[in-house]
């Protein structure tokens, strides 16, 4: 049976040897047409450091198929920004051209890149 979505996180990105075997498995994955589904779960405590997080996070947005967000990290991302402006949303959709799913307390709302 071959895997049809590899759904992965962030926290295995702070360290070695777990960063590069999980970006060598999101490639290959990707590579084999996996859909990629990621959800960053932004754990600040542990990481070194904010902009660390902000980055080891960002470093493997692009090649998502998924997003999955919340508003934390919504404002985590875009520095603070309003996280319920669309056009703030729609900026971290241009980054990429995957498929936002922003999950809220009482409602879930998908954005897709235009």
């Amino acid at each position: 049976m071959i895997a049809k979505i590899f759904h992965y996180g962030s926290i295995s990105l702070i360290t070695e040897p777990c960063k590069s075997a999980h970006i060598a498995t999101a490639k290959a994955a990707k590579d084999a047409g996996v859909v990629l589904s990621y959800d960053p779960n932004l754990r600040l405590p542990l990481w070194p450091s904010t902009e660390n997080a902000r980055e080891g996070i960002l470093s493997i947005w692009e090649i998502a198929d998924i997003i999955k967000i919340s508003e934390e990290e919504i404002s985590f991302f875009t520095k603070g920004e309003d996280r319920y402006d669309d056009a703030v949303v729609c900026k971290l959709s241009i980054q990429t051209s995957s498929c936002f799913l922003l999950l809220k307390v009482q409602m879930v709302a998908t954005i897709t890149p235009r």
